[in-house]
């Protein structure tokens, strides 16, 4: 809570207080007064500095509170978790209280990472139907002062889920002082970062971006273990990168918005082993520092708004005394007028929310009405007829999330219009900020096309000259021959559409009430306050007060009141930020040429397992194909990630130029002089709704090729709805393909200890969307043993103790007992059994 003797308007507060409360005729004058003064102090005295923590999902969220926390409290899965809200701060003791929806409260002080995971993880409280409200966490240790909280939202950029993301973040940066923007250090839609980006500064909130999981960040190598980039230079391009976004946002926001590189996860290690370097070295104090930057931008600000409250209030209380020091009397209309404006702007208040409520309600009934409508005019097609369903389905989606954005239009209007309302009463909204998102939405599957499969008999003519004679004179010659064929499953569809209907009008219902549950409360204190009001004037008037006692206060409050002006002059606040900077302190060192010789030597050597794994991979799809390879496609969106899988699966680096070309036109075409097919490097952001592109490259591809597709899936949700919209499938369509999945680094499984994860996310992703199933699974990694072992798991039909033996023996031998190669392995072998069965 903030401290009195670091806020001024509370030193300010307390002196008026202690002036009008010095004897009993002026506190019973100023009653009202001084109850407004009063509540001031209230509100300030538990008011945190709120930082709200927003990030794509699985962007580390959980790990970094953890790493302020400085120990593991907070549940950390890489795949999505967080489903509540979770409010994190500093108290002289660790534990952990939740909030539910119904009121109650539940204290948490054993085992608080295993409870806090019942209650905040999807898991175990699917859909929130625990009725969590939030989820407040305090220990000792937190990074921060006990004046600050930090806010954790659930994760957006999910599949789907675009219109709950405009929601969460309508209702929570309104509540919140300062945020931070947490992305990973790997490719990340810039579409998402843009629109997230651009909603924080519409809201005016300072800013500070995150780029988390820079352990998993290293140097780019060439042919021969060439060095190309270093780690630092690495580092830098992504900084850049998205400081090109911010700009875009607004020009002026990159001298002002601190992008920091972090390792929440050595951040967190590092403090649980007191390794003081490590935790200096994974830049969690240089992102500390950058958001006490902009809360120290943001407290003079704060304190602003609040003297010229006080400001305000002390010259509504002047006007309203002064003519009585001169015995002049009100005269009633002016009363009647103030007192019509007041009602006015409490009537005001309570008709944007009626206005909003109703508007909610038609879009629920015109949604219900769509649905119906379309069950109908699915009954009228044929059971044949499956793209024309697609379509209808399609609309109804898009009709859904229209709605949706006319939920959040509705929401942003009423909150700018109470707004003005507090405003004109004197009122701080910031003071009624609440702890409520809304609830997250049904998935879309309603709207996918059920099939089912139809068989049928058709009698259809036998061969054989003896059947054609007895078709000649009428004795037959046919046969029935079973037939099947796809048809729409119309029941399965209403079913889907009748659920997603119901647990749609449940959803707003649900919505309507947490929202109207925080309007309440700025509707009673807009109604309160012009409650006071009225009864402030009807007291004064019929309440007697000493001509020189009267004197004696107006002179000390106009005092006051000449001391708070000048701090409450409008000022340009502005802070320059100071930001991480990597120094490349390097000497060249001449060597010889024996030494350099034995250093190819031996990159080629360690490069030679990668090397098998791509001509197998090769040679597997070609033998699946039936035909040799016109082309091979490596489709992904990182061209750091593009650039190490094709060095060390087929030997080709991607240069300064060629990385050039990929930014300008999407595509790159590497063929060198062997009979090997081309290798064809696709940046697929650069493709998007560009047909001459996709045009090109089905004439570069040929007709029998294989793709590498690098998916990112630490972030399985956001990796999900990209791949619904890639334009790779339209190139793939109608052609003899095969898609092997990869993950675009598995760097960032093995550091966080998730091997498990990792793989039953690229399992996942290769299930939904790889219609043939005939791809192979691959890991993008350093280590070549991950790759080898999932190959040869992805050889056997079941893991036999034997072959699990086996895989030991050959990963012993390769690590050289490296225990980390080793555990992750068996984490590996695991994972993928669980798979198999």
């Amino acid at each position: 809570m903030i401290k009195n003797d670091e806020i001024s308007e509370k030193i300010i507060v307390t002196r008026i207080l202690d002036l009008l409360l010095r004897d009993k005729e002026l506190s019973d004058y100023f009653s009202n007064d001084i109850k407004w003064f009063q509540d001031r102090l209230v509100y300030w005295q538990n008011n945190y500095i709120r930082v709200g923590l927003i990030g794509v999902t699985s962007s580390g969220k959980s790990t970094l509170l953890n790493a302020l926390f400085g120990e593991e409290l907070l549940p950390v899965k890489v795949r999505p978790s967080s489903g509540v809200l979770v409010t994190c701060s500093r108290s002289n003791q660790k534990q952990a209280t939740v909030y539910f929806e119904n009121g109650k409260v539940q204290p948490i002080t054993k085992r608080v990472t295993y409870e806090l995971a019942q209650y905040g993880d999807e898991q175990y409280n699917p859909q929130n139907k625990k009725g969590v409200k939030y989820l407040d966490v305090c220990s000792s240790k937190f990074a921060f002062d006990e004046t600050i909280q930090i806010v954790d939202s659930p994760g957006l950029d999910a599949d789907g889920l675009e219109g709950h993301e405009a929601l969460t973040l309508e209702t929570l940066l309104p509540s919140v002082d300062v945020c931070i923007y947490l992305v990973t250090l790997k490719a990340n839609s810039d579409e998402t970062t843009y629109r997230v980006l651009h909603s924080i500064h519409k809201h005016d909130k300072p800013l500070v971006v995150v780029q988390n999981m820079a352990d998993s960040v290293r140097h780019k190598e060439g042919t021969n273990g060439v060095l190309l980039k270093t780690r630092e230079t690495v580092l830098s391009e992504h900084r850049e990168r998205i400081r090109r976004i911010i700009a875009q946002v607004d020009e002026t926001l990159p001298t002002v918005v601190p992008i920091v590189q972090v390792s929440a996860k050595e951040g967190l290690i590092s403090q649980m082993k007191n390794n003081c370097g490590a935790y200096e070295k994974s830049a969690i104090p240089q992102m500390i520092q950058c958001i006490e930057q902009q809360i120290a931008k943001i407290r003079p600000q704060i304190t602003a708004k609040r003297l010229l409250q006080i400001k305000k209030h002390l010259q509504e209380m002047l006007v309203n005394e002064e003519p009585k020091l001169r015995k002049a009397v009100i005269e009633n209309r002016s009363i009647s007028v103030n007192k019509g404006g007041l009602l006015g702007q409490r009537d005001q208040a309570n008709l944007y929310f009626l206005d909003v409520e109703q508007g909610m309600k038609q879009i629920m009934a015109r949604l219900a009405i769509d649905i119906s409508s379309t069950a109908k005019e699915l009954e009228e097609l044929s059971d044949c007829q499956i793209d024309q369903a697609a379509n209808l389905l399609e609309c109804l989606k898009e009709r859904a999330r229209f709605a949706e954005k006319e939920l959040v239009g509705s929401i942003s209007s009423f909150n700018a219009e109470i707004g003005k309302v507090l405003v004109e009463l004197n009122l701080n909204q910031r003071d009624y900020a609440g702890d409520i998102l809304p609830n997250k939405p049904i998935a879309e599957s309603a709207f996918a096309v059920k099939k089912k499969i139809d068989v049928y008999y058709t009698k259809e003519e036998k061969d054989g000259f003896v059947s054609w004679i007895g078709r000649k004179i009428g004795w037959g010659g046919y046969e029935e021959v079973r037939r099947e064929r796809e048809i729409i499953d119309l029941s399965a569809i209403k079913v889907n559409l009748d659920i997603y209907a119901k647990s749609l009008t449940a959803n707003i219902i649900a919505n309507i009430r947490k929202w109207k549950e925080k309007v309440d409360i700025l509707q009673n204190v807009v109604n309160e306050e012009v409650r006071r009001r009225e009864e402030d004037q009807k007291k004064k008037e019929h309440t007697q007060l000493e001509l020189e006692k009267r004197r004696g206060v107006i002179s000390q409050l106009r005092a006051i009141l000449i001391e708070v002006a000048p701090e409450t002059a409008d000022e340009d606040i502005t802070m320059m930020i100071h930001e991480q900077r990597f120094e490349e302190n390097r000497t060249d060192i001449p060597i010889p040429e024996v030494v350099y010789s034995c250093y190819q030597l031996s990159h080629q050597i360690s490069q030679l397992p990668f090397r098998m794994a791509g001509e197998y991979c090769q040679e597997a799809n070609e033998n699946k194909l039936g035909n040799s390879l016109s082309a091979t496609v490596v489709w992904g969106d990182d061209i750091d990630c593009l650039h190490q899988f094709s060095q060390q699966f087929f030997d080709v680096s991607i240069t300064h130029h060629d990385e050039q070309n990929l930014e300008k036109i999407g595509y790159v075409v590497k063929k060198d002089k062997s009979e090997l097919p081309p290798l064809v490097l696709v940046k697929e952001q650069r493709v998007y709704n560009d047909i001459n592109v996709t045009r090109k490259l089905n004439l570069i591809l040929g007709d029998s090729y294989n793709v590498y597709l690098l998916v990112n899936a630490v972030q399985q949700g956001a990796v999900e709805k990209q791949l619904k919209r890639t334009p790779l499938w339209s190139i793939l369509e109608n052609k003899p393909t095969i898609v092997n999945w990869v993950t675009q680094s598995f760097s960032e499984f093995t550091n966080g200890g998730y091997v498990d994860e990792g793989i039953a996310s690229l399992v996942s992703l290769r299930d939904k969307f790889d219609m043939n199933g005939k791809g192979l699974l691959l890991l993008n990694h350093r280590e070549p043993i991950y790759t080898l072992v999932l190959l040869h798991l992805q050889t056997l039909s079941t893991l036999t103790p034997t072959d699990e033996k086996s895989c030991n023996e050959m990963v012993i031998s390769l690590s050289q007992n490296d225990p980390e190669v080793i555990k992750h392995t068996a984490q590996l072998m695991r994972a993928y059994a669980h798979y198999k069965q």
